[in-house]
């Protein structure tokens, strides 16, 4: 799926991601949680991760070479 980012807001990229995701983690209180995720939302949790990552969306195009979307 094409995928933009509001940190490179001029750039669209074909990102592959996996449509289910299942995520492990904890809530404020320190109690573990459990979700699966499909479609959109797993897509978002895996863009977001990249960031906390250090990654961006140019970051998964093969050669560097973006598809740009110019704003009018």
């Amino acid at each position: 799926m094409i995928e933009g980012c509001l940190s490179l807001p001029e750039v669209q990229v074909n990102v592959q991601r996996s449509d289910r995701l299942y995520v492990k983690s904890y809530d404020v209180k320190g109690r573990k949680k459990q979700f699966e995720l499909t479609g959109l939302w797993a897509r978002v949790v895996q863009h977001e991760t990249d960031h906390l990552d250090g990654i961006l969306i140019c970051d998964h195009s093969e050669n560097m070479q973006m598809e740009t979307a110019l704003k009018d």
